[in-house]
């Protein structure tokens, strides 16, 4: 059983992480620089994930694991930064989705300005008289009206569903 600064035992058997530090470091200033230093590294994993991530995704936590590395030297308890994470991370998720969704919502560009006048490459010529090309990192199919071979270019002009209407350039 572990024993703390005090010489007494620790009773409880759910002994969190933030806790075992507390009773194998000999010194609570150290804990809590640690614990300082994890609220970092989290921030740290969130900003990844949000760079990473298409949208928002984990921007809210990286806010308040980033305010957590910085009053985790204020808050004794472990349990209670751990309630103040979700706590602020709920609100933070609350005030900013509505006005994050009403900015992204403004941009208002359509996949079809960015595609038309963009030049492809044939990869492929399908048995069916269609084309297969690749455009930002993704395969579409593509019709032409004139015939088009392996490798030569064209110029896409407008889509059609999910197919690009394409123009021998």
């Amino acid at each position: 059983m572990l024993k703390n600064p005090e010489g007494r035992a620790n009773k409880s058997k759910k002994v969190l992480s933030f806790e075992v530090l507390y009773y194998i470091l000999p010194y609570k200033r150290q804990v809590k620089v640690m614990e300082g230093y994890i609220w970092l590294a989290l921030t740290i994993v969130f900003v990844i994930g949000e760079l990473s991530a298409p949208g928002l995704v984990s921007i809210w936590f990286a806010l308040a694991a980033g305010i957590l590395t910085l009053a985790a030297r204020f808050i004794e308890s472990p349990l209670n930064q751990i309630y103040l994470f979700i706590a602020l991370s709920t609100f933070f998720l609350i005030v900013t989705r509505p006005l994050s969704k009403r900015i992204l919502s403004k941009r208002e560009y359509k996949l079809e300005d960015r595609i038309i006048g963009q030049i492809v490459v044939i990869e492929r010529v399908l048995k069916d008289g269609n084309y297969e090309v690749k455009l930002d990192g993704k395969h579409w199919k593509a019709i032409c009206q004139e015939e088009l071979s392996e490798g030569s270019r064209a110029k896409v002009l407008r889509i059609e569903g999910i197919k690009l209407i394409l123009e021998k350039e």
